[in-house]
């Protein structure tokens, strides 16, 4: 896991304060057995690759790890990378600041972390549905957050919410599915 991490030339990328050339090991740290490290390792990502929703060139590089570990059987840290995956995709980064996006075109920053964060949604769907996943409601969180992509996760919250035997968890489901004005339907 994480094969690729090394191949990037972190160096060369910008961070709120200098280069990112540590932020292989903060991503490695991420899914380490110490809490401590975990914790560690959110920081040296949370206040470089996004500080305060500000969005920074390495955040968009960052996000195919972080869902490398989401699909991933990891349990430790998943809640950390999913608070991660939220700021970067709801972060803010002013339209002058361009990056080649997934595809090869430039684009906006804010725009292509948004679109790379996007790419996850079926990993995020699968979280929401493992009942015996402490990171369900951070993934539901980062599904509600992408709200342009609401209706193609409508039916599986409808299934959530009506197979769900968690009363607290349900509720939350059924206010996220309020708030999409979509309703729980039938």
């Amino acid at each position: 896991m994480l094969d690729d991490l090394d191949k990037l030339n972190w160096s060369a990328l910008k961070t709120a304060h200098g280069d990112a050339s540590h932020i292989p090991g903060a991503i490695r740290g991420l899914i380490a057995e110490d809490k401590q490290t975990r914790e560690m390792s959110y920081w040296k990502l949370e206040n470089y690759v996004v500080l305060q929703s500000d969005l920074y060139e390495a955040a968009f590089y960052v996000v195919p790890f972080l869902l490398e570990i989401l699909s991933s059987d990891i349990k430790e840290g998943r809640e950390r990378v999913y608070d991660l995956i939220f700021e970067i995709g709801n972060g803010y980064a002013p339209k002058r600041y361009k990056i080649k996006n997934l595809d090869g075109e430039l684009t906006s920053l804010a725009e292509a972390c948004r679109a790379s964060v996007i790419k996850g949604m079926e990993v995020y769907i699968n979280e929401v549905q493992d009942k015996t996943s402490q990171a369900r409601e951070k993934a539901l969180d980062v599904l509600f957050s992408l709200e342009e992509k609401w209706n193609t996760v409508l039916d599986s919250l409808r299934t959530i919410y009506l197979d769900e035997q968690d009363e607290i968890f349900k509720k939350r489901v059924y206010e996220v599915l309020e708030e999409t004005s979509f309703g729980v339907g039938e």
